[in-house]
C-alpha cells in the first residue's frame, strides 16, 4: 500500500498540469497520499520494529517554493514605513521616531497573515480606538482621585484584566491585542501623572497615525 501511494505521488508530481487549478488538485492530493504513506510507515514500524525505513529516498518530501508572499511581505513594509518616513520629514513631527516603531510593528506583525491580514488590521484599529478612550476616562475620571497603589491597581485591572480575558479568546483576538497594546503606553502611568489634554491627544494621533 505504501509503494502504490508513492507511485501515485510520482504520477500526480511528474506532468505538468494544463491549469493551475488542476496543478493545485494534483499537488494537494500528491500530499495527502505522500503523508497517507508515511503514516503506513509508522504502522510498519510499530508492527516490524527491526526494519529500517533510514534508507529511503526523500522524493516524497514535497516542497514548492513560492517567494511571493515574502516579496508582497517586503513591498508592504518597505511601502508602510517609507511613507511614515516621508510624513515625518515634510511635517517635522517630534514624535516621528515612535509612529516609525509603530508602523514596523504593525506592518511586521501582520503582513504574514495573507487573507486575514485587512480583518485583523481592522479588528486591532478598533481596538486601539477602544483603547485610546478606555486610557483618556482612566488619566482623566479616576487617576486625579487616585491616592494609593491599590486604588491605582484597581484602576488599570478594569481594562487590562477584561482585554487579557479577551486575548485568551479566539473571538476578535486581534481587537483585544490593540487595546491592551495601546492603553499602557497611552496611559503613560508614572509617580508625578501630567493631565495635559493636549499631550494625550497627540499622543493618540501618533499611534493612530502609525
Amino acid at each position: 500500500m505504501s509503494k502504490a501511494c508513492e507511485a501515485s505521488v510520482r504520477r500526480l508530481t511528474a506532468p505538468p498540469a494544463a491549469t493551475p487549478s488542476l496543478h493545485l488538485l494534483a499537488y494537494e492530493t500528491a500530499v495527502v497520499l505522500a503523508g497517507i504513506a508515511r503514516a503506513l510507515d509508522g504502522v510498519a514500524l510499530l508492527v516490524a520494529p527491526a526494519r529500517s525505513f533510514l534508507g529511503r529516498d526523500e522524493r516524497l518530501r514535497l516542497r514548492v517554493p513560492d517567494w511571493l508572499p515574502s516579496l508582497v511581505n517586503a513591498g508592504r513594509a518597505f511601502t508602510t514605513i517609507s511613507a511614515v518616513a516621508v510624513f515625518w520629514i515634510l511635517t517635522e513631527w517630534p514624535s516621528g521616531a515612535q509612529a516609525m516603531a509603530f508602523a514596523a510593528i504593525g506592518v511586521i506583525l501582520f503582513a504574514p497573515r495573507a487573507d486575514q491580514a485587512y480583518s485583523m488590521v481592522l479588528g486591532f484599529t478598533i481596538g486601539t480606538s477602544i483603547g485610546a478612550i478606555f486610557a483618556a476616562v482612566v488619566a482623566f475620571a479616576l487617576l486625579p482621585d487616585t491616592e494609593t497603589f491599590g486604588a491605582f491597581s484597581i484602576a488599570l485591572g478594569l481594562v487590562l484584566v477584561p482585554a487579557g480575558a479577551g486575548v485568551a479568546q479566539s473571538w476578535q483576538t486581534a481587537a483585544f491585542i490593540g487595546l491592551a497594546a495601546l492603553f499602557v503606553p497611552l496611559l503613560s502611568p508614572a509617580n508625578e501623572m501630567s493631565y495635559n489634554t493636549m499631550q494625550f491627544t497627540t499622543a493618540h494621533w501618533r499611534s493612530s497615525e502609525a
